[in-house]
């Protein structure tokens, strides 16, 4: 048994390498598929503005010999590029031909086959700058001014030029610009930004920078106390001492404390005392007068609103 496989052993080694290589070369003819990524371009119209999604890649899956696909590779193939500017509106068909493959392969199915294609005019106006803002100023402040200015400008420089897609261009009615940050501030300031986008399928023309002017300020407060009692204050010339046989109608008021937050801070409720003078000639039996209230000591950039504003004054001597 032996000696029969090794009986002309040259000859059948030689018959196994053709038969090996017959093998491989009916084989390699065979057919196989390949997928790839092919990257998309386009040429747009300059007077529309697609406001459909646009494909920047399509998948293919192409098929050849076994040798061919094994040799291919994605990363060599052209960018697609399509020219929409004489398109109407409607479905994009990805054909075969306009893909440049190596020779020997051939297109078995494009993914997605289509593209939905629309167009609105082109149109531009003109819209104010707003300033877009982050945070706040340190306690106490506000913010009493923002101007933004294109920069350099000669006329309408708070306004900027936009253009797009026209439906979109209507609905836009301002530009903000880049964020400026407030945190912290006390003192005003002016700082040069760009602007943000305005929107889908909407641009700024030029994309100018714009400087902002932040006038920082004290900021403006208010303390209600609904119901202070009105005291009583004897004047120089008073006759008697005896003020407990005198009393006002209302016998309290409204008080409303306005000015910077942080002056407003500093007032306690108990140095807030509204009074009436009382006058040497009240102390005549019977008599009724009105009054003005009076608040007294409070810090400079403090002012009070008193409601109401005048009282009446009654005396009622205790009977002897």
């Amino acid at each position: 048994m032996r000696g029969a496989l090794l009986e002309n052993l040259g000859l059948k080694f030689i018959a196994f390498v053709l038969a090996l290589t017959v093998f491989i070369l009916v084989h390699s003819d065979e057919d196989a598929v390949a997928g790839a990524y092919v990257a998309i371009s386009y040429t747009l119209p300059e007077d529309q503005v697609l406001v459909s999604d646009r494909l920047d890649q399509v998948r293919i899956t192409v098929k050849g010999s076994w040798r061919r696909i094994k040799r291919f590779d994605e990363r060599e193939l052209e960018p697609v590029r399509i020219d929409l500017r004489r398109f109407k509106n409607g479905d994009l068909i990805f054909r075969s031909d306009m893909f440049r493959l190596p020779p020997g392969l051939t297109i078995v199915s494009i993914d997605p086959p289509t593209m939905p294609v629309r167009f609105e005019p082109r149109t531009t106006k003109r819209v104010p700058i707003a300033v877009a803002t982050r945070g706040d100023p340190a306690r106490g402040y506000g913010v009493a001014r923002l101007e933004a200015r294109v920069v350099p400008c000669d006329r309408e420089c708070d306004t900027v030029e936009v253009t797009g897609a026209a439906s979109y261009v209507a609905r836009t009615d301002r530009v903000f610009t880049e964020e400026v940050s407030l945190v912290g501030r006390r003192e005003s300031f002016t700082d040069e930004v760009g602007l943000a986008p305005p929107g889908p399928f909407v641009d700024v023309v030029g994309q100018p920078r714009v400087q902002v002017t932040v006038e920082i300020a004290e900021a403006l407060s208010a303390r209600e106390l609904p119901a202070v009692p009105v005291r009583l204050r004897p004047g120089p010339d008073l006759r008697t001492a005896e003020l407990s046989a005198f009393r006002v109608e209302p016998a309290a008021v409204k008080i409303v404390l306005r000015g910077a937050a942080r002056a407003i801070e500093q007032v306690a409720d108990d140095q807030v005392v509204p009074f009436v003078d009382v006058l040497g000639d009240d102390d005549i039996a019977g008599r009724r007068r009105r009054a003005t209230v009076i608040v007294e000591g409070l810090p400079p950039g403090v002012a009070v609103e008193i409601d109401p504003r005048t009282v009446t004054l009654v005396y009622e001597p205790r009977s002897p």
